[in-house]
C-alpha cells in the first residue's frame, strides 16, 4: 500500500406510512418493503454484539458494534460505518439500530488514533481533533480498518458458533461515514489518489457494492477533483446549508464537492435545509428547542433517505429505486431539503414496482 497526502429548502418532518416487510425467508426478494418510508423503527427486534477483533500484521485492535436483526431467519445485507473524529463504535446509534430493524447487519467500526480516546487531559479538544484528523498514518489505516473488518465478517459467518452464522448476504455490503468517516467511506468505495510524487493510493474494496457520505470536506484542489475520476459504484452524499468543517477554514459550498466531482452513475446529493456538520452525528450538544426540533426532523429524513438508497441499491429493490429517482424523496424531503442528482436509476411511474420506464441521464428536483 502507496502512502497519501489525506485529501479531506426549512426542516418539517412528514408522517408517513409504516414499511411492511414480506414473510419470504430466502432471496433478497422476499425482504423488500415499499415505499412510503418511515423514520420509525421496522418490524425486526434488533440485538448487538461487542467484539474486538485483532489486525496482527498492523499490530492493530479493531473495535466493532454490530446491530443485527433477531431472531435470525435468512441473510441479510451488510452496511460497515464509520466514525468521524473522535468518535467510537458507540455513536450513530440512530442509524445503525434503525438499519438493523428493517433486516440490515450494521457494523459500527471504531479506528484507533482517530477515536475517542484522542481526548486526552491538557490537551484542548479542538487541537486534538486537527492533530488526528490532520496525521497521514489515521488517512491510511481508516479505510483499511474497514476491509478488515469485512474480512472478519467473512470468518463470522462461517462460524457455527457464532449468532451471525449463515446470517451475513456478503454479496450486497454497503459502507457509510460522517465527516472523517466519509472520507474513510469514499476511499473504499470508489476513490483513487494520484500522488505528487507518481503513483497512485488505491484502497478501493470491491466487495462494496454501493455509499453514503455525510459532510464530507475535501480539499478542493485539481488532484482531489480528479480522484473521483474513476468511481462506479452508487453514493448518496448528505451535507446541509450550514454545513462547516470544525476544523479548517471552510464553507457549505465545498462539502458538495464529492459529488460534483463524481461521474458516475447513480449519485445523489441531499443539502439539508440549515443542517450543520454535527446534525449528521448523535453526540449530545447545547441547542434550543428550535434547535432541537430541528435536529430531530433532518436526522429522521436521513433515516428514511438512507433506508430507501440500501433498499435500492444492496437489495435491488425495483420500488425503492423509482422512490428515489421519481418524486417519492423530493416530496417527501418537502422544505427538508434539497435533493439533486445524476445519471440515477431510470425513474417508474408511482405505482410501478418492476418496469421502470427510461428517463433523461440527469435531474435536479426539490425546487
Amino acid at each position: 500500500m502507496k502512502p497519501e497526502l489525506k485529501a479531506t429548502a426549512l426542516l418539517i418532518g412528514l408522517l408517513a406510512l409504516r414499511i411492511s416487510y414480506g414473510a419470504g425467508t430466502g432471496s433478497n426478494d422476499d425482504q423488500q418493503p415499499s415505499p412510503p418510508y418511515t423514520a420509525e423503527p421496522g418490524p425486526e427486534a434488533v440485538g448487538t454484539l461487542l467484539l474486538e477483533w485483532q489486525d496482527i500484521s498492523r499490530e492493530r485492535t479493531i473495535p466493532v458494534k454490530i446491530y443485527y436483526p433477531t431472531p435470525g431467519r435468512q441473510a441479510c445485507p451488510v452496511i460497515l460505518f464509520s466514525h468521524g473524529t473522535g468518535g467510537s463504535r458507540e455513536g450513530y446509534e440512530y442509524l445503525g439500530r434503525h438499519w438493523a430493524s428493517y433486516g440490515y447487519v450494521c457494523v459500527h467500526v471504531q479506528h484507533a488514533g482517530s477515536d475517542k480516546d484522542i481526548f486526552q487531559p491538557g490537551v484542548k479538544p479542538l487541537e486534538a481533533v486537527k492533530q488526528s484528523a490532520g496525521n497521514l498514518q489515521n488517512a491510511l489505516e481508516r479505510p483499511r480498518d474497514i476491509s478488515f473488518a469485512l474480512d472478519q465478517l467473512t470468518l463470522l459467518n462461517q462460524q457455527a458458533e457464532s449468532p451471525l452464522f449463515g446470517r451475513l448476504d456478503l454479496q450486497h455490503v454497503g459502507v457509510a461515514g460522517h465527516s472523517f468517516g466519509a472520507y474513510t467511506a469514499e476511499m473504499v468505495a470508489g476513490r483513487v489518489i494520484s500522488l505528487p510524487r507518481g503513483g497512485e493510493l488505491d484502497q478501493r474494496d470491491r466487495r462494496i457494492s454501493a455509499c453514503i457520505s455525510m459532510s464530507h470536506f475535501p480539499d478542493d484542489n485539481e488532484r482531489t477533483r480528479a480522484s473521483y475520476g474513476q468511481w462506479q459504484q452508487p453514493c448518496l452524499h448528505m451535507t446541509g446549508t450550514k454545513d462547516k468543517s470544525p476544523i479548517k477554514e471552510s464553507t457549505p459550498a465545498m462539502s458538495r464537492l464529492s459529488y460534483d466531482s463524481s461521474d458516475g452513475s447513480n449519485q445523489y446529493l441531499i443539502t439539508f435545509q440549515d443542517g450543520d456538520h454535527m446534525v449528521f452525528s448523535d453526540r449530545e450538544r447545547i441547542l434550543n428547542k428550535t434547535q432541537r426540533q430541528q435536529d430531530e426532523q433532518i436526522q429522521r429524513m436521513i433515516r428514511i433517505s438512507t433506508t430507501a438508497f440500501w433498499n435500492a441499491y444492496l437489495r435491488q429493490d425495483a420500488a425503492a429505486h423509482c422512490w428515489l429517482s421519481g418524486d417519492g424523496l423530493r416530496d417527501q424531503l418537502g422544505t427538508v431539503g434539497l435533493l439533486e442528482m445524476k445519471n440515477p436509476a431510470p425513474r417508474c411511474d408511482s405505482d410501478a414496482t418492476s418496469q421502470p420506464a427510461a428517463q433523461p441521464t440527469s435531474r435536479s428536483i426539490g425546487q
